[in-house]
């Protein structure tokens, strides 16, 4: 019986590498993705061993835009869990490390549109990236923004419904209804 588990496994696997992962940068062993999903430029991504993400799926790099060129790069560590229904954009760096899980409804953006021109439309204004980095063993709750230039610590734990605009120290909790970091003592 392990053995056929094993087999189909392995099926499935490569049903997954012949589907989306030949497409990816690199893809770590064990890697499952589940279906819906909506994925563009999957040249400049990265995923380690044991990333699972759940249906619903929207990751994007965005390399040129009205003439500008961008350089992304997302990177996720080993053991990752991406949640349903979860928006990743990235026009700069995402930086994901190892075992952090993010919950269903998370968006994470590394850019952000101008708004110096009040004559013309925002979308066609020329827009600004900072990266973002998430640090290894943090959970972050659904429903949760994390806006650019934002940097999580290790070992924190992001409460649902949150926007996160500044960096958070390691070690930390973050929670509504007044988002604040509080760092727990190690």
């Amino acid at each position: 019986m392990e053995f056929l588990k094993n087999r189909l496994r392995d099926v499935r696997d490569l049903v997954n590498y012949i589907r989306y992962f030949h497409k990816f940068k690199k893809v770590g062993k064990r890697c499952v993705m589940s279906k819906p999903l909506r994925l563009t430029n999957l040249q400049n991504v990265e995923l380690g061993e044991k990333v699972y993400i759940l249906p619903g799926l929207r990751m994007e790099t965005l390399e040129y835009k009205d003439g500008a060129q961008f350089n992304p790069l997302i990177k996720i560590g080993n053991g990752v869990t991406i949640g349903q229904n979860a928006h990743i954009f990235c026009a700069s760096g995402i930086t994901i490390g190892d075992n952090v899980g993010i919950g269903g409804n998370v968006m994470i953006n590394d850019c952000a549109h101008g708004y110096a021109d009040l004559d013309a439309p925002i979308q066609d204004q020329p827009i600004s990236t900072k990266p973002i980095e998430i640090g290894e063993n943090t959970l972050i709750g659904n429903n949760v923004l994390i806006l650019p230039g934002v940097k999580i610590g290790r070992n924190c734990c992001i409460g649902g419904n949150v926007v996160i605009a500044k960096s958070v120290p390691d070690y930390s909790v973050v929670s509504a209804p007044r988002p604040r970091a509080v760092v727990m003592p190690h």
